[in-house]
Parts: C-alpha cells; structure tokens; sequence
C-alpha cells in the first residue's frame, strides 16, 4: 500500500460507507495484471482482514464472487486500458442472502501509462433508487393509460331518437383527440345504429385549419357508415376566425341550435314536426 501512502485511508473511511479503492494496472497486452487496493470497510466484501485484500490480485479478490470478475475487467477497461478519465458501469449482483441488488461504480483516472495505470473507483447501491425508478416509471405509464380511458370517454355519443345520437365536443381538439373523436364516434354510430349525428361544437374554443380537417375528416368517416352528420354550436366568433383564415366548410351541413338539428333529422325519417315547436 506504499505507493498510495499520500491517500488518508482513515478519513475516506470514515467519510464514505459506499465502496471505495483505488485499482492498478501492470503491464500490456490482452490479459495484463490487476491489483486492488479497498479504501473502506463498504468495499471488503466479506473479507475479515482490511489488511489482507490490500494489492490483492483482482482474481484473488473476486473469489467470494467470481462471476463479478469479468463485469470488473469488462468496466474497468475504458479507464485502464484505453486511458479515459472516467466510466460508469452498473452490476446486478445477488448478496449471501439471496437478495437481487445493484451497484453503479464509477471509476476516474488517477495516472496513465501504456505500461501502468491507476484509478480510484466509487462505488455505491443504486437498489433502491432503480426500484423507486421503476415504479415511478410503472406508476406513469398507468397514469398515462388511464389518461387515454379518460380521454376516450370524453366522447359521450348519446341516443336521443330512434337512429339519432348526439355528441358534444368540449375542449381542446388536438391530432390525439381528433383520433379517440373519430373512434368513439364511428363506435357509437355502429352501436346505436344511428343514421343521423348531431356534433355539438359550441363547447370548442378554437376552430382553426387543423380542427376543421379533423372535423371534415371525421364526418366523412361517419358518411361511409352511412350516418348523415349535423354540426351544431358554431359561435359568431368561430364563424368569423373560420372566414378569416379561409377554411372551406361549406360541405359540412349546420345548424344553430340543437332543436333545429332534430327537425332536420326528423323529417329525414318521416317524423312530422309541428310548426314552430321548439
């Protein structure tokens, strides 16, 4: 341990409890050697003596654990071998007592040389944060999935006559929505078996040239079932955002109130409707 005598072996132990050493490369070629020299109690791994694992030949030290050893060269040689000022490399290990665990070493480069090289490695448990990680990430992924039920119900399509559904759109219509819209509404029309649609847009912000193709498209595809669509709710401010920025909606078919939508479809289906009721 001579050569490492300027290091204060008592103060980083008592200042770490994750791993510490410092390892050593001699000599060149495809199987050069490598010693160990442990800093603190953490990185003794079940060896009794503190004094004993100091230079201790890598494949000496890696006995307790010996299918370690080619996870230590394998992550030991950016830094050892090829010179790089530091590397990261993570372990799955499985401790005397059965338990899954992982540790992420970092090593930094101390002194290089084609014929000798040097680092100081920092080890440290990383189980319980990957766990909380992964669980987080679980935790997300549900959430998200939920989000996308949520937002999928967020299309109501409603029986109100015999072959007429109703279907309010509130909020936001964005290229994700614009896709659960159309689901949801080709799904209601084949379930109800509806022949006429009334598309409640009063309850949309903005109208601009995306959401009206989203609009166009999702009424055409509503046509292909054969279900004639109504769009209802269009403000004085949409309708003037609409003209202003040229959208081409005459082929929609519309009405101001949802009252005079259901005259529309009732008549469509020989329904005779009073004059004037509202």
């Amino acid at each position: 341990m001579r050569r490492f005598e300027h290091i204060d072996l008592e103060v980083a132990m008592a200042a770490h409890d994750m791993p510490m050493y410092i390892l050593e490369r001699t000599g060149t070629g495809a199987d050069p050697e490598y010693r160990i020299y442990p800093l603190n109690q953490a990185a003794q791994i079940g060896y009794s003596s503190y004094e004993r694992t100091q230079g201790m030949l890598v494949e000496e030290y890696a006995k307790p654990m010996p299918h370690l050893l080619p996870i230590f060269k394998s992550h030991w040689k950016p830094v050892l071998i090829d010179g790089e000022a530091t590397s990261s490399n993570l372990a799955r290990v499985t401790s005397k007592s059965g338990e899954a665990l992982e540790f992420e070493t970092t090593l930094y480069r101390i002194e290089w040389t084609p014929e000798h090289a040097t680092a100081v490695a920092v080890g440290r448990d990383v189980t319980e944060l990957n766990r909380t990680i992964r669980e987080l990430r679980a935790a997300n992924e549900h959430l998200a999935a939920q989000a996308e039920l949520i937002e999928t119900m967020s299309v109501p399509v409603a029986t109100i006559w015999h072959g007429v559904v109703y279907v309010p759109i509130v909020g936001t219509v964005d290229s994700r929505r614009a896709m659960n819209l159309m689901q949801g509404l080709l799904d209601g029309i084949t379930r109800h078996r509806a022949v006429f649609a009334i598309l409640d847009i009063s309850g949309v912000p903005v109208i601009d040239t995306q959401v009206a193709q989203y609009l166009l498209q999702t009424i055409q595809a509503a046509t292909l079932l054969g279900c004639r669509c109504i769009v209802i709710g269009i403000s004085p401010e949409i309708a003037q955002t609409v003209v202003q920025l040229g959208i081409d909606l005459r082929t929609l078919e519309t009405t101001a109130t949802i009252q005079d939508g259901l005259k529309i479809a009732f008549q469509a289906l020989g329904y005779s409707v009073v004059a004037g009721g509202q």
